[in-house]
């Protein structure tokens, strides 16, 4: 993508499985063509010890039974807030859950994690990083910010109270000049 759309040094912001995918350019590309990291309530080691109970306990959704597909994707948009979205909103986001096909779901559930070469990829990160997670995540436990944070010495840390899985919208004011410093600080055109 940064190729073809000619990138260059571009800052990386992943939430969630995104932590997941910005660990696994890192193990492939090392970090010498971005010019930095925000992980968001991720779990970029893919270690089902830091799977909250919001994950863990997900009641299982059957491919072709779209009663219990909506069950499932709501209890998991339930889990994502600590601070709850409006009705309206979680119609929304439910719909935008619901077209998600239950194949890649169970891919992404099936994603051999390599614990050991991940936390390698991590500690030879040179780049800035900003770790940004809620204390109250019941999806990935704030344990998994701790512990990217400990493989990247260097890396700042934002701990979001009252806040679950999505700080960028339970505390969008907050969140946004955060990333908007960590940008400006980190970040210049053509560099």
């Amino acid at each position: 993508m940064m190729d073809v759309t000619g990138l260059h040094r571009p800052l990386l912001l992943g939430w969630s499985l995104g932590g997941r995918i910005i660990t696994q350019y890192l193990l492939t590309k090392g970090d010498a063509q971005i010019a930095g990291v925000n992980f968001v309530s991720a779990r970029a080691i893919a270690d089902p010890a830091f799977s909250g109970p919001g994950m863990r306990d997900l009641p299982q959704a059957r491919a072709h039974d779209i009663g219990s597909l909506i069950h499932a994707n709501s209890a998991f948009l339930r889990a994502c807030f600590y601070r709850q979205m409006s009705e309206s909103e979680f119609t929304v986001a439910l719909a935008y859950n619901m077209i998600v096909p239950p194949a890649v779901r169970a891919a992404i559930r099936d994603w051999p994690p390599d614990l050991d070469r991940t936390r390698a990829a991590l500690r030879r990160v040179t780049i800035p990083v900003l770790v940004t997670h809620g204390l109250q995540d019941s999806v990935v436990l704030p344990a998994s910010g701790q512990h990217t944070a400990s493989l990247i010495p260097h890396a700042q840390v934002s701990w979001f109270e009252d806040c679950g899985h999505s700080p960028f919208f339970e505390n969008a004011e907050r969140f946004n000049q955060e990333f908007l410093t960590f940008v400006e600080d980190n970040w210049r055109p053509g560099r």
